[in-house]
């Protein structure tokens, strides 16, 4: 039985043309002991250019108890293509590996430090304060929360008999374009999806709470808008809520076409420290990829 662990990076890599025909394309590129990586691609069939892709890793386990894993089938690369390719994907399972065992990973490799997070913090007591008195093109973090809530049905499982990881990424896509577009005021065009590991399995008939948080926007040199969207799995009768899976999402606006309302978009500031990381995370990723997000 194979169940969903991760997506790695999704990129929209060219322009996609809605009257073209699309090829999707997969591949086993990578097998370990009892996981395996699915390489996905989408290519415009007019342009022949690549659109999408994206790496899948599933895991096996034993339908009789799937607490426990299951052998692979072993993958022998024989190309020198396919050897490099195999090699390069060992290492990045491998890293992988490492920063699951270390959370502070993250933070630490996007050099974050108390003072990062203090300042930031003490910037927005004004805000948070003295709102009527800020005249600074900014607002809270928190006053860009958009959310939702589903019953889990039986017609979205998987093979497995849980919630399929697709439908969970395209609801929280869908909150996601929907807190982009109501803090930018312009329709969003889709830039990347970032990692996203599937930390706890969603159950048929589980109630389901996705919430977005615009997390980092900016307007110079070029609109881009970050936002976050927790899943929680919600337990009313035993009061508690576990969450299932983080998403993070970067948007590209096109502000200049919209001259009849003179449009601008606000910075957003966090009010605590979480909010903080979170920006700072945000802030450190759209600048490391600044390049990439320009030329969309």
């Amino acid at each position: 039985m194979l169940v969903t662990a991760s997506v790695d990076n999704v990129r929209m890599q060219n322009r996609l043309i809605m009257d073209n025909d699309l090829t999707l394309t997969g591949s086993v590129a990578w097998v370990g002991r009892s996981s395996m990586l699915i390489r996905m691609v989408m290519t415009d069939d007019t342009t022949n250019k690549t659109l999408m892709e994206a790496g899948f890793t599933f895991v096996a386990r034993d339908r009789s108890d799937p607490s426990k894993s299951a052998a692979i089938n072993h993958l022998s690369p024989e190309t020198p293509e396919e050897v490099e390719r195999y090699n390069m994907l060992q290492q990045i399972n491998d890293d992988n590996k490492l920063k699951r065992k270390d959370i502070e990973t993250i933070e630490e490799n996007k050099k974050i430090t108390n003072q990062q997070v203090k300042e930031l913090v003490n910037q927005a007591q004004t805000l948070i304060t003295m709102p009527s008195l800020v005249t600074e093109n900014v607002m809270l973090m928190s006053k860009t929360r958009v959310e939702n809530s589903i019953i889990c049905q039986p017609q979205q499982r998987n093979m497995a008999d849980r919630i399929f990881g697709g439908f969970l990424m395209r609801r929280a896509f869908e909150l996601a374009f929907s807190s982009c577009y109501l803090h930018g005021g312009s329709r969003p065009h889709f830039v990347e999806l970032e990692r996203v590991e599937f930390v706890k399995p969603v159950d048929i008939g589980d109630l389901l709470r996705l919430v977005a948080h615009v997390t980092y926007a900016e307007t110079e040199p070029s609109p881009i808008v970050h936002v976050e969207v927790v899943a929680s799995v919600v337990n009313p009768e035993e009061r508690t809520a576990d969450i299932s899976n983080l998403f993070n999402f970067t948007f590209a606006l096109n502000l200049h076409l919209e001259p009849k309302h003179n449009q601008t978009m606000k910075s957003v500031i966090p009010g605590t420290e979480y909010e903080a990381k979170r920006h700072l995370i945000a802030k450190e990723y759209i600048k490391d990829n600044l390049k990439v997000i320009e030329a969309k």
